[in-house]
């Protein structure tokens, strides 16, 4: 499948963000020109699946309002990760970035549970703007 851009909304006109979804479907992992990945107002939502390390080709990640996202898979093999955008989440910590020598933007917002931030922001020597607002226990680096 070539499917580039995937915008998946919770939000139901009639009952609000989606309170039932908790997990995506591994198959998510066999979109690989996906470039952009968007997933917003899922409230139940607490894991990703594994395959979305196989997304080689996505460029664009924003996640919005997953309030019960906890943690995300190892995100080593994208590279060609630019922006990936985390607002109103439950992070505790993000993967090493390392890899991802691609990143130029990183937006963290309104990550309350976020302590840590990887060591190896430091690596990341394409990273022109980093931007953490409201993330509370954000206070140091690993």
């Amino acid at each position: 499948m070539h499917l580039e851009v995937l915008r998946l909304d919770g939000r139901d006109n009639s009952f609000g963000p989606n309170p039932v979804l908790r997990a995506l479907p591994e198959a998510l992992g066999a979109l690989h020109a996906l470039k952009t990945l968007t997933l917003q107002d899922f409230k139940a939502l607490e894991a990703l699946p594994v395959s979305i390390a196989r997304l080689t080709s996505l460029e664009n990640l924003l996640f919005n309002d997953c309030a019960k996202l906890h943690e995300l898979p190892v995100m080593r093999t994208m590279t060609r990760l630019t922006s990936p955008i985390l607002h109103d989440c439950a992070l505790k910590q993000l993967p090493c970035l390392e890899p991802l020598t691609a990143l130029q933007h990183l937006s963290h917002e309104s990550l309350p549970d976020l302590t840590q931030l990887p060591s190896s922001i430091g690596k990341l020597i394409g990273l022109r703007e980093l931007r953490l607002a409201y993330c509370r226990g954000s206070t140091q680096l690993q």
